[in-house]
């Protein structure tokens, strides 16, 4: 109850479980003080929710304290509440043990967080260091076609190389940032094609709100490097002044990519889908996998647009 004024409280009667957390006798604590039990931090915070619960009659909670229990820190959780008498009622539990269980927790957690993230810096290594193996390999082949397909190869294992370095990076570990990953992939690309392109400029508008985990992310990542490199290998012509745009968005509850380039578009005799390049049957069966579809948009340019749903969801997208 509060005495004093309300300017303290005192012990008027307690239970054996707060005789076993208090490790005192019910005689040694009825009618003692608050300040009498405790010094410090606990008797300033205890004191002033009780004194809150007097004055105002609403309960009040003290959900973690530590307290000094012999050479022991615990931990206890409180509430309180008022009775129509105006004395109080302090139901107390010690959760020493639930806040070692947390802290094994987050220790464990914080481990398999750095093996996970060791995993996938690993992993970025090593994909570089084959996407490196290819390059020094087009560099010694004499046979120009050859050379062609090993640069592609080695652009596709450096996209999936990427996603491994974003998940690096990112906070969460699970997913990637889109416009981050694309706007890298882009810039990339367009380096990489400067002896056999004109140059271009790339815009990249995404739904800055965008992440995705590893399992929708690489496919993504190989769509959009495909699209690209057949914008940067065929759509422009010495003296052009290229411009390639992707767009990536929330679509009817799942997503929306969109590759366009203003260059000579896409041969209107040529079916996307029936081609026997390996960059377009692998475009459309990632897009298979994603449980998509895929459009092809011809007129001023070339634009592909992509459709799949979120990760979880059945649905697939018709027009």
């Amino acid at each position: 109850r509060a005495v004093d004024g309300g300017r303290e409280c005192a012990v008027m009667d307690i239970n054996h479980a707060g005789e076993v957390i208090e490790g005192k006798k019910k005689h040694a604590l009825a009618g003692k003080g608050i300040s009498d039990l405790y010094q410090g931090e606990e008797y300033t915070t205890l004191s002033e929710a009780m004194l809150q619960v007097w004055k105002t009659g609403k309960p009040r909670s003290v959900e973690r304290l530590a307290f000094t229990h012999g050479k022991e820190t615990r931990w206890r959780e409180y509430y309180f509440y008022s009775l129509p008498t105006g004395e109080m009622i302090a139901i107390y539990n010690d959760i020493t043990e639930r806040i070692e269980r947390q802290k094994e927790i987050l220790s464990s957690l914080k481990v398999k967080e750095t093996l996970i993230k060791e995993i996938h810096h690993r992993v970025k290594n090593n994909l570089q260091v084959i996407a490196s193996i290819l390059k020094l390999q087009a560099l010694r082949t004499e046979d120009p076609e050859a050379a062609e397909v090993l640069r592609d190869c080695r652009n596709r294992v450096f996209s999936i190389a990427m996603i491994h370095e974003e998940l690096y990076r990112s906070e969460h570990l699970a997913s990637i940032h889109v416009v981050d990953y694309i706007r890298h992939l882009g810039e990339h690309l367009i380096y990489e094609f400067l002896s056999v392109s004109p140059p271009v400029s790339l815009t990249v508008d995404c739904d800055e709100s965008i992440d995705l985990d590893i399992d929708t992310g690489i496919p993504c990542g190989l769509i959009i490097d495909e699209l690209l490199t057949n914008a940067l290998k065929y759509a422009f012509t010495p003296g052009d002044h290229g411009s390639i745009r992707i767009v990536f968005a929330r679509y009817d509850g799942g997503y929306e990519l969109r590759v366009s380039d203003n260059g000579a578009g896409f041969p209107p005799d040529i079916d996307f889908r029936e081609t026997d390049t390996l960059g377009m049957q692998l475009v459309t069966n990632l897009v298979e996998q994603l449980s998509g579809t895929i459009e092809l948009v011809r007129g001023r340019g070339t634009e592909f647009i992509i459709r799949f749903p979120a990760p979880g969801r059945k649905k697939k997208y018709y027009r």
